[in-house]
């Protein structure tokens, strides 16, 4: 019976081996690196020398971190309240009772496979969903 369950334990570290992997290899490992190589010195070409927060330090003094910072913040600030007050029109739209209103936008498939479905109800009927 043990060996039954160790086995079962075994398929599943087997069966998740894939996405730990990449996640190590594609994720921690690199994050890891960045965080080292933020405290060196390291122009590919020679081996990297330890520096300590001096990056740290340049970075905080330097007026174009301020200025990218400034621009990243007033870029979320307006268009994320912007898309979602859009998104919500949106809906509000598709919501009412009106001819076709019990067709949703079909978020969650691929785009090629959205536009096919939209053409039925915006263009009378002449899609692949249409004939089948």
């Amino acid at each position: 019976m043990k060996s039954k369950g160790f086995n079962k334990q075994c398929e599943a570290y087997l069966f998740l081996l894939p996405w730990i992997l990449g996640l190590l290899l594609f994720t921690v490992i690199p994050m890891a690196m960045s965080l080292y190589f933020s405290f060196t010195q390291y122009d590919a070409v020679t081996a990297p020398r330890f520096i300590g927060l001096d990056n740290y330090v340049q970075m905080a003094n330097d007026r174009r971190v301020h200025k990218s910072l400034q621009v990243t913040f007033t870029y979320v600030g307006l268009s994320i309240p912007f898309q979602l007050a859009f998104a919500l029109f949106l809906a509000t739209i598709l919501k009412k009772n009106r001819r076709g209103s019990g067709c949703t936008a079909p978020s969650t498939t691929c785009r090629p496979c959205s536009a096919a479905a939209w053409r039925w109800p915006c263009c009378g009927g002449s899609s692949l969903t249409a004939r089948a």
